[in-house]
């Protein structure tokens, strides 16, 4: 598939959810106003972040160690993943881990319409771990939302613990 400049352009503006149109000819396209509002900076995908927003997630297995970091300095504050869940219903483990004890993170647990299914509880002082379990009743597509709750970068690992085994 070749994609035109024109074409580019109109997709980034799509992502971007400013409303803003590209127009120049038959192979141009058009992006239509925004009903909704765009979300705040913090939560605003850039080349630095680009796993700050549900739609470019990226995509985990279950039952692997995955790593990454949020620094709230730099306006990422906000990481986006998304797993896939197999076969029977059951219930889905997550644990979070991070490096700072001044640090705090918290993970929510979404279904693929974005509805918050689990969120992990308040951090007891002192600690750098939460855990949290989510009942799963259908396979599919979960994402995952990991927030920095204080102002200090954070380097974190977590975990999607599926009976179901490694997505395929």
């Amino acid at each position: 598939m070749t994609m035109t400049r024109t074409g580019c352009l109109a997709i980034a503006l799509a992502l971007c959810g400013c409303g803003a149109t590209v127009s120049g000819g038959p192979a141009a396209a058009t992006t239509p106003p925004s009903t909704s509002a765009a979300p705040p900076a913090a939560t605003r995908p850039t080349a630095d972040d680009p796993d700050g927003s549900r739609a470019r997630a990226r995509q985990v297995m279950t039952n692997t160690v995955v790593d990454d970091s949020l620094s709230p300095d730099l306006n990422d504050k906000v990481d986006f993943f998304m797993v896939v869940l197999k076969g029977a219903p059951g219930t889905a483990t997550v644990e979070l881990r991070w490096d700072d004890p001044a640090a705090d993170l918290a993970i929510d647990v979404m279904d693929a319409w974005g509805a918050v299914l689990g969120t992990t509880p308040a951090r007891t002082e002192g600690s750098v771990q939460k855990t949290l379990d989510v009942p799963i009743a259908t396979a599919g597509s979960y994402y995952l939302k990991v927030t920095a709750l204080a102002d200090k970068p954070a380097s974190y690992t977590f975990t999607v613990k599926w009976p179901g085994g490694a997505a395929k």
